[in-house]
């Protein structure tokens, strides 16, 4: 596993809509590696997924009502969802 979080400056000097990004690398046993590219801000949510494995591109859309639906229990927004096939 490989994580990475990044904090953006926010702007006008308010600390409290600062962005926030993370990057996290991991691989699953029955997907394959994957990586999740998430960015907060203001209480949106922004997800890209990369996977390498075609199965595991339809199956992580397949997940994104139950993504969002767990986020806006948390009281987040998921504003994006792409997921992406690389190789």
């Amino acid at each position: 596993m490989e994580w990475k979080i990044h904090e953006r400056e926010g702007q006008g000097g308010d600390d409290s809509g600062r962005p926030w990004q993370t990057e996290l690398r991991v691989i699953f046993p029955g997907l394959g590696t994957v990586r999740a590219q998430l960015r907060l801000a203001a209480g949106h949510v922004s997800v890209n997924l990369l996977a390498e494995e075609g199965e595991t591109v339809l199956r992580l859309e397949e997940g994104r009502e139950q993504l969002s639906e767990g986020m806006e229990a948390a009281g987040l927004r998921l504003a994006g969802f792409r997921v992406t096939h690389v190789e």
